[in-house]
């Protein structure tokens, strides 16, 4: 399961990777808009908006990029 929110450009998931620093960036591979969320605030913020779905419900730009970042295979 992954922790994912909707991008606000497009509805599509945004699966959401960890920094070398730890911290959560969110990347959609549809429109290609990411971020980087680093206050504790925001990071807590997520943690109560996040929703978890299976890797088969991103996008394949999404799934793609998202398998290249954590170093998964199909």
């Amino acid at each position: 399961m992954l922790c994912t929110v909707k991008c606000p450009l497009c509805g599509n998931w945004m699966s959401c990777i960890e920094t070398p620093n730890g911290k959560p960036y969110l990347f959609c591979g549809i429109c290609r808009y990411g971020f980087l969320l680093i206050s504790k605030e925001s990071i807590e913020n997520l943690n109560k908006s996040c929703q978890e779905i299976q890797e088969s419900g991103l996008s394949a730009p999404t799934l793609e990029y998202y398998r290249k970042k954590v170093g998964a295979s199909d």
